[in-house]
């Protein structure tokens, strides 16, 4: 992975006229030593010159592999960001195996960038071993990045069980009390409506493409009681679970796409269902009416409007007014693409 990293950071190099490194979860630092030598001696003065960096945290399959440290002479426009971002993104490919899913977030910023920073000034930098550089460098800093992803991934996975913010914050290893905190601060989330959103779009899901039994449902999603769960769906939904599976008998399919670390507040519901169908292996298409993107086909369902079928968009168990390229994740949980078919 090193050289294949140092490769890329070198083919990077040729294309752009920033300078950039790459610092892995591992303490590995892998760049040039002119590069090297700068963060030597501007970390150790709190130089201004710090404030030229951007720092992408990097990862594959939504865990955290490393970051990306790109200066460069003068401040970026946001512009300018938006065009790293993408293009490292991009190039990043050549890292990875075919499937794996690669992100590149938006740089650290506030509390997370000053973290990383402190970090870096109070440790020692020794060589590494290898015929390129990486050298020694850091331990990684974004700690609330890394939890917030493990506890996400756990609930994800674990749907089915009782989550509650004791057990989950001991499944990650962190106390109840910090979880809470990340959900809030990190996510813009509380931590029992982000589980309660996710089982109640699973409930969904089940309710349209299967007859499973409500009270079955209710076992399978972790309820003790179906009352409970009944209550909880109406919360959410406005519907009982019968009333919403009698209502949506039209809907013939549907992908859920749960909330990860490398959502970004700034981006569309529009682009993370297109980022996240990518990564599935599911071909989409689009259209614009009016000026405003939406998907018109997914994996060969496409939308007929002479025979009203076609994808609609729901979040966080309602569906919005705005189309999907207007409303920002910002504070979501959940996504649904559903497919009506009057036929």
């Amino acid at each position: 992975m090193d050289d294949k990293i140092f490769k890329l950071i070198s083919n990077i190099s040729t294309l752009v006229t920033f300078d950039i490194s790459f610092i892995k979860v591992n303490h590995t630092f892998i760049g040039d030593d002119s590069n090297f030598t700068y963060f030597q001696q501007n970390l150790s003065h709190n130089s201004e010159q710090l404030n030229k960096l951007l720092i992408f945290p990097f990862t594959i399959n939504d865990h955290l592999k490393g970051h990306f440290i790109v200066k460069a002479k003068n401040l970026f426009a946001k512009e300018q960001v938006d065009l790293i971002k993408s293009f490292l993104r991009a190039s990043s490919s050549a890292v990875t195996s075919e499937g794996q899913h690669v992100s590149v977030l938006y740089p650290l910023a506030d509390q997370e960038l000053r973290d990383f920073l402190f970090i870096l000034r109070n440790t020692k930098f020794s060589k590494g071993e290898g015929s390129t550089p990486p050298q020694k460098f850091i331990q990684l800093p974004t700690k609330s990045i890394i939890n917030i992803e493990n506890a996400l991934s756990y609930i994800n996975q674990n749907l089915s069980k009782s989550l509650s913010l004791d057990n989950v914050s001991k499944a990650v290893y962190i106390s109840p009390a910090y979880l809470s905190r990340l959900f809030k601060n990190v996510l813009n989330i509380n931590f029992i409506d982000y589980v309660n959103i996710s089982k109640m779009n699973v409930a969904q899901e089940k309710l349209i493409m299967t007859q499973i039994p409500i009270i079955d449902l209710s076992n399978d999603l972790g309820f003790t009681q179906a009352s409970y769960f009944t209550k909880t769906f109406k919360k959410w939904t406005g519907l009982t679970p019968s009333s919403y599976r009698i209502k949506n008998k039209n809907i013939k399919q549907v992908y859920t796409i749960p909330r990860t670390a490398s959502w970004m507040n700034n981006e569309s519901i529009f682009t993370i269902s297109k980022e996240y169908f990518h990564q599935q292996h599911l071909p989409i298409k689009t259209r614009k009416i009016e000026s405003e993107d939406y998907i018109s086909s997914i994996n060969g369902l496409e939308e007929n409007l002479n025979q009203e079928n076609g994808w609609i968009y729901t979040v966080d168990c309602f569906r919005p007014s705005v189309s999907s390229n207007q409303l920002s994740v910002k504070n979501k949980s959940v996504i649904q693409w559903l497919y009506v078919s009057n036929n």
